[in-house]
């Protein structure tokens, strides 16, 4: 502080103040303290005379930390998000940091820019998020359990022993999506009537009728078969 003839005030009073303490604060010995990202303006005031200061906090991010670290969706299309939460080297939470969603398997699960996590199919997916040079993963397996199982076709009429027909096993999960490659087993009501392969394929043994059922997990569907060999 100098007065207008340019002398230094020895121990003048002063004020100090700054134009944000979100994002910087400043004590009354002029000490000025980051708080978070931005810009400030430190004003230093002596009678009426004042001067400034311009203040710039870049928080850096040092570190990530996703919450939940492990997701699991039970059909295609559920949708579950995760939450980032970003420090920087002290420690401190920088407030709505730059961050960039991926997942290493878009064909199981899907992210968006907000980590908002869809399951597809299927599988095993890494979410990875990442803010600067930092990053951090959480893991996405999605099991579609079979809710119902459908035959085609649901009823089949045999006029002579031997004859054959494959019956095709549709399996959806809860939220009606179609599970490929769902672990399907076969079975006959009456095996002298009908028998039925791993594959689906049903063979005409006798004259009856009988229940083919095809289960996935806790699920099954049926279609009745008939063998009628014989006029009436």
């Amino acid at each position: 502080v100098t007065d207008a003839a340019g002398n230094t005030i020895s121990n003048p009073t002063m004020t100090w103040a700054t134009s944000s303490s979100s994002v910087a604060t400043v004590s009354s010995a002029g000490l000025v303290t980051a708080v978070a990202a931005g810009t400030a303006t430190i004003t230093a005031t002596s009678g009426s005379a004042s001067g400034t200061a311009t203040v710039t906090v870049n928080q850096t991010a040092a570190s990530i930390t996703l919450s939940p670290t492990s997701l699991s969706f039970m059909s295609s299309g559920d949708t579950a998000t995760l939450a980032a939460t970003v420090t920087d080297a002290a420690g401190n939470t920088i407030s709505n940091p730059t961050m960039t969603w991926a997942t290493s398997s878009s064909s199981v699960a899907t992210v968006s820019s907000a980590g908002l996590v869809t399951a597809v199919a299927a599988g095993t997916a890494t979410i990875t998020a990442t803010s600067g040079s930092v990053s951090a993963t959480a893991t996405a397996t999605v099991n579609q359990t079979a809710a119902s199982v459908t035959l085609s076709p649901t009823s089949v009429t045999f006029n002579s022993i031997g004859a054959a027909t494959t019956l095709v096993a549709t399996v959806r999960d809860a939220g009606g999506n179609i599970i490929s490659g769902a672990t399907v087993t076969w079975a006959t009501s009456s095996s002298s009537v009908a028998t039925v392969s791993s594959a689906g394929l049903v063979t005409a043994v006798a004259d009856g009728t009988a229940t083919i059922t095809a289960t996935s997990g806790s699920a099954s569907g049926a279609a009745t078969v008939t063998v009628q060999t014989t006029s009436y």
